[in-house]
């Protein structure tokens, strides 16, 4: 056993995802995403998911991530079984354990920086004022508290995502699902993207469990799994 294996062997099981099988009815029949993927993430890991377009890294994170169910298997969080969770139980364990950044920012347009940054509290009743001022501690850890005020169209698109990344940062979650966070951006923007998930990984000891088909990624990230073919091994 290497040293990393005894590092992350004495960190805290938070997910435990096992034999996930998930199918779609397509015009050609029935189409097998995922076949009995299984996969374990740890406290304050951060861990790469490498496939080809079509892979299933999407399907897998958005089950991970409780927003959409499993044909079969079971997804443990602290040993609570989200699929036993009922609608309202289940949006609000999302709320607060769990991140979410994706391709695009989904930013919401009408709102400002801060106003975005601040959704997952107000959510949850967290008064405005500290909400408001959270959102901005955020957005200073991501460098754009000089943008609080501006909207999504007033940012360059690296910027959007940092403030996506600052909102799912919000309420200290478990655990940050990144689908495909640098496939919108050029090089040089997801590069910086990609140091900024590794600085708020040291900082902060979120889980991070990023998906991408861009290989360039695993110079920098050492615990890496791949799918294909709808099953998970790991390509550490």
């Amino acid at each position: 056993m290497n040293n990393d294996e005894i590092k992350k062997n004495t960190k805290k099981n938070i997910v435990k995802a096992e034999k996930i099988n998930k199918s779609f009815q397509s015009g050609h029949g029935v189409l097998e995403v995922l076949k009995g993927a299984s996969i374990e993430l740890h406290e304050g890991e951060i861990v790469l998911l490498l496939g080809a377009s079509g892979s299933g890294k999407s399907t897998l994170l958005h089950i991970l991530g409780t927003l959409d169910k499993p044909d079969s298997g079971s997804i443990l969080y602290d040993e609570v079984d989200v699929n036993a969770l009922k609608h309202n139980a289940l949006a609000k364990f999302r709320n607060e354990k769990i991140g979410f950044v994706y391709q695009f920012h989904h930013l919401l347009p009408d709102f400002n920086a801060l106003e975005n940054v601040m959704l997952p509290g107000l959510i949850m009743g967290l008064p405005r004022e500290n909400a408001a001022e959270k959102a901005l501690e955020l957005l200073k850890a991501v460098g754009l508290e000089d943008r609080d005020t501006h909207k999504p169209n007033q940012l360059s698109g690296g910027e959007a995502q940092r403030v996506a990344v600052a909102r799912a940062l919000f309420n200290k979650p478990k655990v940050v699902y990144a689908d495909e966070p640098t496939g919108n951006l050029d090089n040089k923007t997801g590069t910086a993207l990609l140091e900024l998930f590794l600085e708020l990984n040291e900082r902060f000891g979120q889980t991070f469990f990023i998906a991408t088909h861009n290989e360039r990624l695993m110079e920098q990230i050492k615990l890496r799994y791949l799918i294909k073919d709808g099953i998970i091994t790991n390509n550490s």
